[in-house]
Formats: C-alpha cells, structure tokens, sequence
C-alpha cells in the first residue's frame, strides 16, 4: 500500500502557523503585561533600601511611604504596638513588621485581651502605636498620647513627653 504524504503536508503547516501565532501571542500578552512592568519597578526601585524596595514591590509605594515615615518618627529603641491581623494583614504581622522597622522592638496584642487591658499592659515613655483605618479604638488615648497624621486615616501615637506610665 502506498502511502501519499503530499497531501498532509499542508495541514501541518497551516497548524504549525496557527500554534505558532497563539505562541506569539501568549508572549507578547505576557511580555506587555508582566516583564515589562516588573523591569519598570526594579528599575524605580534599584536605588532604595533593601526594606523600602521590598515594601515598595510586595505592598505598593503607600505602604512603603508609611513604612519610611514611622521609621522617620520613632527613635531606634522604641516599642510599636502593631493592630491585630485581622484588620490589616501586613501591618499586623509580627515577621514583617520586625524586618521593616528593625531595631525597633514590634509588640501586638493577644487574641484574649481587650484593647484597654492591652494598652495598660504595654503603655509607655517608649511605645508608639500604629494607627491605622479603625485601630486603635479611640478609647482615652489623647490622655497619654499624641496622634501624627500619616494620611487619610493612617498616622501614629506618640507617647506624650513626660508621661509616667
């Protein structure tokens, strides 16, 4: 039996130009949409610190400018008091808020206690408290500290000078 292989010669070929065109397709797609902006943001970002690159390209630059600004106004030896998770993953996460902010000592609140019992507990001449949409609950605060506006509603306790805790 003969087997006439001029007659698939062509389907493949017009196949191979189909698959060939969705290739390029997908590549330039993914270049456009992915590559280019990421060469973009590294080429922002090569003059930053690593801490301020690193918040810039995981969180956006408002994170990274608040990240800078608390850093800017806390002194190297203070406690921040962070929000809970559950109102802001990435300012409540222990692990990340240790790697921007170090030296700074990171302290947060247990699950089990209230928020006035919490601030008793850790209150202080060296404690500051991130401030953040609805935290911390405005419960007495202007008492012992005072709020510096970030933006919006992001911003900082600081202790009052001279208070004794």
């Amino acid at each position: 039996m003969k087997v006439n292989r001029g007659r698939k010669l062509p389907r493949i070929r017009f196949e191979v130009v189909i698959l060939s065109l969705g290739i390029l397709i997908q590549i330039y797609s993914i270049g456009r949409t992915f590559v280019l902006p990421s060469i973009g943001l590294m080429r922002d970002t090569r003059n930053l610190s690593a801490q301020d690159r690193s918040a810039v390209i995981a969180f956006g630059d408002r994170y990274a400018d608040y990240f800078t600004w608390v850093r800017d106004n806390t002194p190297q030896e203070a406690v921040l008091l962070i929000p809970p998770s559950e109102l802001d993953e990435i300012m409540g996460h222990v692990g990340m808020m240790q790697f921007y902010f170090i030296p700074r000592r990171i302290s947060n609140c247990s699950r089990s206690q209230s928020w006035d019992e919490c601030v008793r507990l850790q209150r202080g001449e060296d404690t500051y408290i991130l401030a953040i949409n609805d935290f911390p609950p405005n419960s007495g605060l202007e008492e012992t500290y005072s709020f510096l506006r970030f933006d919006g509603n992001w911003g900082l306790y600081l202790p009052n000078p001279g208070f004794a805790p």
